[in-house]
């Protein structure tokens, strides 16, 4: 209850913390499911990201998954989530339940169990997919969806490759331009971001693009009524600015203020990137095959990829691809985050070369890393 409270209030204190997660581990035989799962997220709400807990807390949630409620499921996954915890079992085991009780599931705790799935990378479940996707519309439309979640929600389904129609369809339905001006500038970012990748992405089904795009009006337009510095998240910005290169240009537009804000936000980004030693021994590789690299940046703190123009005139963007890139489940399936990359590359006249950046390391000689980087060249090509 301490911990709660703490959690609660925002009250850190680390040393307590740390106590208390080393408390909890000898705990662990005899915690309820509920007190388990509020120590987790009372701990990662106060930046005690304990991973030795949270592994040896895995098999106890596992074993006792039928007498874990919806907000107990969501704590263990956000905790989990917030530790980068990415245990492919535990998520598994937290989704299937989930996927059962999802009809009792409250906003919050619907939010938290998709956002934590965003940010391990977990989609390996589509009972689970479909069911969120049911359940958040249905929350939508009774009006217990709070607009501050919406954004967020929407856009981590798309970002992990869900179907998004079904929410889309019900934020179409539901938001008016009144309701639209009581939604925060973050959130109204995030819902175009979402459109326009679900239009975009290969394989997505748009139930209702006519709706979908008046959506994406509505939200602009709405934007478009306040001033830029209301939006002072560099990174929900830089992803306005990658969806504007994807929006039609004949539809509603941003003011000038705004769409150089968001641009300037993107170069900020860009120019604040340190190229790594493994995209450096790839530029240097292109240039021993006589190319000349060049560096290209797109939103978010991973994607770098490393452009070049083949003798063909071709232009060719050549991505490491690290474990940020891919799905944990299905195994090596791209983000729908990436994707959207792919989709906003591809839309500038890009091909793409993707190369595992765990295989490109285990390369041994020059001679086949050059191999290596022309059949890729030759296959994006």
């Amino acid at each position: 209850m301490l911990l709660w409270g703490l959690a609660t209030l925002r009250l850190h204190d680390a040393d307590l913390a740390t106590a208390a997660a080393r408390q909890a581990i000898a705990l662990l035989p005899v915690f309820t499911p509920q007190g388990l799962a509020t120590t987790l997220w009372a701990l990662s709400r106060l930046y005690c990201h304990d991973v030795e807990l949270l592994h040896r807390a895995a098999p106890v949630v596992r074993r006792s998954l039928a007498a874990f409620k919806p907000q107990d499921l969501a704590n263990v996954a956000y905790a989990a989530a917030r530790a980068r915890f990415a245990d492919p079992d535990l998520f598994a085991a937290l989704c299937g339940a989930a996927a059962h009780q999802m009809p009792a599931f409250p906003a919050q705790a619907v939010v938290n169990m998709v956002w934590a799935c965003e940010q391990v990378g977990y989609a390996g479940h589509p009972e689970f997919v479909a069911a969120a996707a049911r359940r958040g519309a249905q929350l939508l439309a009774a009006g217990s969806l709070q607009g501050r979640w919406l954004g967020s929600f929407v856009q981590s389904c798309v970002q992990l490759g869900f179907s998004a129609g079904l929410l889309l369809e019900a934020a179409g339905q539901r938001l008016t331009a009144a309701s639209m001006a009581d939604l925060p500038s973050k959130a109204l970012c995030q819902l175009v971001v979402a459109a326009v990748a679900h239009a975009q992405l290969p394989g997505r089904q748009q139930h209702q693009p006519q709706q979908h795009a008046r959506l994406v009006a509505a939200a602009l337009g709405e934007l478009a009524l306040r001033d830029v510095s209301d939006l002072s998240c560099p990174v929900a910005m830089t992803q306005l600015h990658q969806a504007l290169l994807l929006h039609d240009p004949s539809s509603v537009q941003l003011p000038p203020s705004w769409q150089h804000a968001c641009r300037a936000a993107w170069h900020h980004v860009a120019a604040g990137c340190i190229t790594d030693e493994c995209r450096k021994d790839v530029a240097s590789t292109l240039q021993r095959l006589s190319m000349q690299p060049q560096l290209l940046r797109w939103h978010g703190p991973v994607l770098v990829a490393i452009g070049v123009q083949l003798p063909s005139g071709q232009q060719v963007a050549v991505q490491l691809l690290a474990d940020g890139h891919t799905l944990s489940s299905p195994a090596g399936a791209l983000t729908g985050a990436l994707e959207l990359e792919h989709a906003c590359l591809r839309r500038q006249g890009w091909h793409i070369a993707s190369i595992s950046q765990a295989a490109w390391l285990r390369l041994g000689s020059v001679a086949e890393r050059q191999q290596a980087l022309q059949a890729a060249l030759q296959a994006a090509a």
